[in-house]
């Protein structure tokens, strides 16, 4: 879908919320890979990482990508993920953002043990993502974005110092 005009994504989102009114919230998986020719790809952005902290970024990075080439289905996929009735249990299903964030999280040191910092950490990076996602587009950033050398390096900078990388040392939440 990347690179097609807002009419034609436009379309495209008439048709994701037919499908997840009628099939659920594995529709916003289904479309986003397949009619985005796979733009929204994390497990694809976290093997392309180096290391452990490297794919928490790229999951970011991909992501901020994503809503950037398709705004119409970016926003009528984050619309449905705030709707728990249309979104249902995919989030604990293994192929979702969720899950590669998590995932990503314990490759990266974070104790699959603690369930309430896993919690945490992963709702940590979401908000960092759609963050950027959402303030990429703003003025005041170009002359940074310029030296960064465009969109991608300045989502990957701001992503990289978010901090939530960091391992906490007693992993009561105020290290």
């Amino acid at each position: 879908m990347a690179g097609l005009g807002e009419d034609a994504q436009g379309r495209a989102c008439d048709a994701l919320v037919h499908l997840l009114r009628h099939g659920g919230g594995r529709g916003v998986v289904f479309l986003a890979h397949e009619d985005a020719g796979g733009d929204l790809d994390l497990a694809k952005a976290r093997a392309q990482a180096p290391d452990a902290r490297a794919a928490m970024t790229n999951i970011g990075v991909a992501y901020v990508c994503f809503a950037r080439d398709n705004p119409a289905l970016y926003r009528t996929m984050y619309d449905a993920a705030c709707d728990r009735a249309t979104m249902g249990d995919h989030v604990k299903e293994a192929d979702s953002g969720w899950s590669h964030v998590r995932e990503a999280l314990i490759d990266a040191g974070a104790d699959p043990n603690d369930e309430r910092e896993l919690q945490l950490a992963t709702v940590g990076a979401w908000c960092a993502a759609h963050g950027v996602a959402e303030m990429i587009g703003f003025r005041e950033f170009e002359p940074l974005k310029a030296a960064l050398g465009g969109e991608e390096g300045f989502a990957r900078a701001v992503l990289d110092h978010v901090g939530i990388y960091a391992r906490r040392a007693s992993g009561n939440g105020r290290d």
